[in-house]
């Protein structure tokens, strides 16, 4: 290694090995650190990410200084060898341009370009710092051993808070002072956050364990997941548990095309019940310390719908060991077929949706579409906001309707706007800062142009993941996180707490980052 890196250097490529070197240890820390880091308990964990990622972001941004400096002097000296920019790149571009004109149309636009302008947001510096990172990361990460179980280590700690804090263990005193104890949970603060977080971490663990080797790390995996599941309940947010179902169902799609990784997956779903039943036996011992469940987790962790899962997943276990992979070859051989009726029943479902509420109150009362009607209290209580968004889009100038109104925007727009009074008397005097819908938050924050870079980058790296990942194991990774967190984003928003965990993700997926592995 040492070898490698002293002819780096004698042949002066400098340059290339701090950008590789700096990127390394960026990455570490960010993985490591950067969700952990807190200085006043959970009472300043917005403003101590800010702080910690623009910090190091910049220090980062020197680091690159050198290999920038070296790629635009090649650019000038072979001006012939410039190719036509990726189509990552061209997204990026666009949301670039929404950030700073949405900035430039915002009335406060000096000041969300440097301040957080909500709790539940980010500021333009720090986005920008976002994509940095990404064509950083992109140009010279490696996920190799090292940064595996850095995205372990970082993660597994924030569900140890989670789990201890929901039963009751304030642990490391991290809830001294905090009033609602059972919503803040971590030092990532609320529910909804530590809900995205993990839905962008645990799913890449969830296919390592599918593919990896070596029985250690198999064990390791295993444990980490084990966390992972029980947390995804003990934050008690519908949409963790929904989006973990669905990530489960769709690791099985990928499962199917080898004996040995449906086998594994049969352990994963496993892992997941033994969670569950985990969680029953806590409530039954120690009812007293656990936060209350309800709505869906409540129905997920009913006795009787856990041994209706543990008896159908015991008959697959027996009928896959017994019987010579016959019931993996079955469905093997129609997975097309169920993945083509799931697609389309997902496509009519969302044409339904958006047919019955564009119709409204027209929609004759008794029908079944009635119930796809979003009411001020569906999805507990995010329809409000849903529809006040919407007509808040709606309404808009045209210039705003493709540029936006600037970050976090939809606090003044709505907060003190006219339905102010509304608000706090519905919420109870609990305010919404955001939509709790990435997508909706995009448009308002960033109008049409924001929203194509912002959105067009998450989808355009998936569907390469989806064409590629049969002949690449980290493909496959990446698929399943981006359509786990692309599930999730119906219902959270996008912050500082996260975003730069999911740029750096994004870098090293466009970045064929095991590409030295796979070689």
């Amino acid at each position: 290694m040492k070898k490698t890196e002293n002819k780096a250097k004698a042949k002066g490529d400098l340059p290339r090995w701090l950008g590789e070197k700096g990127t390394y240890v960026y990455v570490l820390i960010m993985l490591v650190v950067f969700s952990l880091y807190c200085t006043d308990k959970m009472f300043n964990v917005v403003a101590d990410r800010k702080n910690f990622f623009q910090s190091l972001t910049i220090v980062y941004a020197c680091v690159l200084l050198p290999a920038a400096g070296q790629a635009l002097y090649h650019l000038v000296k072979k001006p012939s060898e410039l190719k036509l920019p990726g189509v990552d790149t061209v997204l990026l571009l666009f949301l670039l341009e929404g950030i700073a004109l949405s900035t430039v149309i915002s009335p406060v636009g000096k000041r969300i370009f440097w301040e957080m302008p909500t709790a539940r947001s980010i500021s333009g510096l720090c986005f920008i710092g976002c994509i940095l990172v990404y064509f950083g990361v992109r140009r010279f990460g490696v996920f190799n051993g090292p940064v595996l179980w850095g995205w372990m280590a970082g993660s597994a700690v924030i569900y140890l808070f989670g789990i201890l804090c929901s039963c009751g263990i304030n642990f490391m005193h991290i809830q001294d002072g905090v009033e609602n104890r059972s919503y803040f949970l971590s030092p990532l603060g609320g529910c909804n956050i530590n809900a995205t977080y993990v839905c962008l971490m645990l799913p890449l663990l969830m296919v390592m364990f599918l593919v990896g080797e070596g029985l250690f790390s198999q064990i390791v995996s295993g444990v980490y997941l084990y966390m992972g599941f029980l947390f995804s309940f003990f934050i008690k947010t519908e949409s963790s548990a929904i989006t973990m179902i669905f990530g489960l169902f769709l690791l099985g799609y990928f499962a199917l095309e080898k004996k040995e990784w449906f086998g594994r997956y049969t352990q994963v779903v496993g892992i997941y019940l033994g969670a569950k039943l985990t969680i029953r036996i806590l409530l039954y011992l120690f009812p007293a310390h656990l936060y209350p469940f309800d709505g869906i987790n409540l129905k997920l962790l009913d006795l009787r719908t856990i041994l209706v899962e543990a008896a159908c997943w015991g008959l697959v276990a027996v009928l896959q060991r017994w019987k010579k992979d016959i019931f993996r070859g079955a469905v093997f051989r129609i997975r097309k077929y169920l993945l083509g009726a799931a697609g389309a029943a997902a496509l009519l479902f969302v044409i339904s949706l958006v047919a019955v509420n564009l119709m409204g109150e027209a929609v004759p009362e008794g029908s079944v579409f009635r119930h796809l009607l979003i009411t001020d209290t569906t999805f507990n209580a995010r329809g409000f906001i849903w529809r006040e968004t919407v007509d808040l889009l709606r309404e808009e100038p045209l210039i705003n309707k493709f540029f936006g109104n600037g970050l976090g925007s939809l606090y003044d727009k709505v907060y003190f706007g006219a339905d102010r009074e509304a608000l706090l008397g519905y919420m109870g005097g609990n305010a919404f800062y955001d939509p709790h819908n990435e997508y909706l938050q995009c448009l308002v924050d960033m109008g049409i142009v924001g929203f194509v870079g912002y959105v067009g980058l998450l989808a355009a790296t998936l569907v390469r993941a989806l064409r590629r990942w049969k002949g690449n194991d980290w493909q496959m990774a990446v698929a399943l996180t981006l359509s786990v967190y692309m599930v999730q984003a119906l219902v959270n928003a996008y912050s500082i707490m996260h975003l730069p965990l999911l740029f750096i993700f994004l870098g090293f997926a466009n970045g064929y980052m095991l590409r030295e592995r796979d070689a």
